[in-house]
């Protein structure tokens, strides 16, 4: 019990570390007069990545193909996308490699059933996706202005030039059949329940 409850504050100290680390990053370079900090797109693959190592997918009937990988779908534009390739591809995620795949044209459901997570920025494709609206145990994670709080989303992520933060809706994991750690939820900005 002890042991357990020792791991658990470890993990937090790490989350919270690598978020401190993380939102330095992003600006101290303007805090002490410096070029630009560093773009969202980015920023947001890497706090996509972090916060995907503390949510809980069940175990699920994916095709055994599938069983090695960690699949991210980003349905953005092709700067978004291929800094999620670059940043992602092929790291080590719960055990599997993440593989990124572009998301364009039309979505179907089926296709969208493969994917762990799905970052968007487009309100159209949340739309489209977000609230349900796809049975699979995938996290939504997205940039979209109130995501969290309609359901749509599981991750909003807020960036703005003073702050970073992101908001949990917890319905839209729950739905999902996700199960995000408590040190995601105290470090998150809100957690709509």
């Amino acid at each position: 019990m002890v042991a357990l409850a020792a791991n658990r504050l470890a993990r937090r100290s790490v989350f919270s570390y690598c978020f401190a680390l993380l939102t330095a990053v992003m600006f101290l370079p303007s805090m002490i007069g410096a070029q630009a900090p560093v773009s969202s797109e980015k920023l947001v693959p890497a706090i996509s990545y972090k916060i995907s190592k503390f949510v809980h997918w069940p175990e699920t009937t994916r095709p055994k193909a599938d069983a090695g990988n960690f699949y991210i779908g980003v349905a953005s534009s092709d700067a978004v996308y291929k800094s999620f390739l670059a940043e992602l591809d092929g790291k080590p995620i719960r055990g599997k490699i993440v593989r990124v795949i572009h998301l364009e044209g039309a979505l179907s459901p089926d296709d969208l059933r493969r994917f762990q997570l799905i970052f968007t920025d487009s309100a159209t494709v949340l739309k489209e996706i977000g609230g349900g609206r796809i049975r699979g145990d995938m996290l939504i994670i997205s940039t979209v202005s109130g995501s969290a709080s309609s359901g749509d989303a599981g991750v909003e992520i807020v960036a703005n030039e003073k702050s970073l933060a992101f908001e949990v809706a917890l319905k839209q994991l729950k739905a999902a059949r996700l199960r995000a750690e408590s040190s995601v939820l105290s470090l998150a900005r809100k957690v709509h329940r």
